[in-house]
C-alpha cells in the first residue's frame, strides 16, 4: 500500500514570501504617513541698534541705527567664505515716514557710505523728514571686509613698474578675500539683498562720482524695485577707473597749481 506523498513546502520560497510581504506592507505604510510640509524660505533680516556715525579724523557726529548682514562672498556658489556687510540707517524724523527710502551709495570705489555721510548729512535734512535713509558699506569698503594695503612709507611714482607689483602681490597675499569678487556688479546684488532684509517694496538711489555708476548697475539689474534716482556727477560706465585716473587728477591739479602761481591776483589771493 503506497503512502499519501506529502510535499514539504521549500524553505526558500517562504523567504520570498516574506520579503515580498514586507515590502509591500512599507510601501502602504509610506503611502499612508502624511507628507512633511515644506519648510517656508527663512529671509534674511538686519538687528539694527543706536549707533554714531563719524567719518575719520571729523568731529561730525550722526545718530543712525547699525547693524550687519552676512553674505556670502561668492554669491553665485551659495557657499564658502562669508562676510559681513556693514549698515547704517537714518531714520526719518517722521511719525508717518514714506515707504521707500533713499540709499546714499558714495563714490571712490573705496569709500565707505557710513564715513562719507556725516560730512554731507546736513544737504539729506529734507530727505529725512519724510524718508529713512540707507547708508551700505560696500563689499571691501569701511566696515564690510576691507581690501586694504598698508600705506607705503616711500614713493614708488619714481621707481619701475616692478616695485609696484611687488607691492600690490604682497598686499594681495594679505588680504581674506578673492579680489574677483568684489565688482560692482556683486556689490549691488548686495544691496538688494539689503533692501529685502530690511523690509523695503522700492527704494530711491542717490549716487554721486562713482556711486552713480553703482546706481545704474542696480537699476540695470532691479529696475522694478528703484523708484527714482539721482546721479551727482556722473562717471560713465565705460570709464576705467584705475591708477591712471590718481595720476591724471594729481597732473591736473598740479597744472592749476601752477597757472595760479604764475598769476599775480591768484597767487596773491
Amino acid at each position: 500500500m503506497l503512502k499519501d506523498q506529502v510535499t514539504m513546502p521549500n524553505q526558500s520560497n517562504h523567504r520570498i514570501r516574506f520579503l515580498w510581504i514586507t515590502v509591500v506592507f512599507l510601501l502602504a505604510f509610506s503611502a499612508c504617513t502624511p507628507q512633511q510640509a515644506p519648510q517656508p524660505e527663512i529671509k534674511p533680516t538686519i538687528s539694527l541698534e543706536p549707533c554714531q556715525l563719524s567719518a575719520p579724523g571729523q568731529v561730525t557726529r550722526k545718530e543712525a541705527k547699525c547693524g550687519t548682514l552676512t553674505v556670502y562672498e561668492n554669491r553665485e556658489a551659495g557657499s564658502g567664505r562669508q562676510i559681513d556687510l556693514r549698515i547704517a540707517v537714518i531714520p526719518s524724523i517722521s511719525r508717518n515716514p514714506a515707504p521707500d527710502p533713499l540709499f546714499f551709495l558714495t563714490g571712490g570705489p573705496g569709500q565707505a557710505a557710513t564715513e562719507s555721510f556725516p560730512v554731507m548729512a546736513s544737504a539729506f535734512e529734507r530727505i529725512q523728514q519724510k524718508r529713512d535713509i540707507v547708508l551700505v558699506d560696500q563689499r571691501g569698503t569701511g566696515q564690510s571686509n576691507p581690501l586694504k594695503c598698508p600705506v607705503l612709507d616711500e614713493d614708488l611714482e619714481n621707481q619701475a613698474d616692478d616695485a609696484y607689483m611687488d607691492f600690490l602681490n604682497t598686499c594681495l597675499e594679505s588680504l581674506d578675500a578673492d579680489p574677483r569678487l568684489y565688482t560692482t556688479w556683486i556689490a549691488m546684488q548686495d544691496l538688494d539683498q539689503v533692501r529685502e532684509a530690511l523690509g523695503y517694496q522700492q527704494i530711491n538711489l542717490y549716487g554721486v562720482s562713482y556711486g552713480t555708476r553703482a546706481v545704474l548697475t542696480y537699476l540695470k539689474q532691479y529696475p522694478d524695485r528703484v523708484r527714482s534716482v539721482i546721479l551727482d556727477g556722473v562717471v560713465p560706465q565705460d570709464e576705467v577707473l584705475g591708477i591712471d585716473v590718481g595720476r591724471d587728477a594729481q597732473r591736473a591739479l598740479d597744472m592749476i597749481f601752477a597757472r595760479c602761481a604764475a598769476d599775480q591776483a591768484c597767487n596773491q589771493a
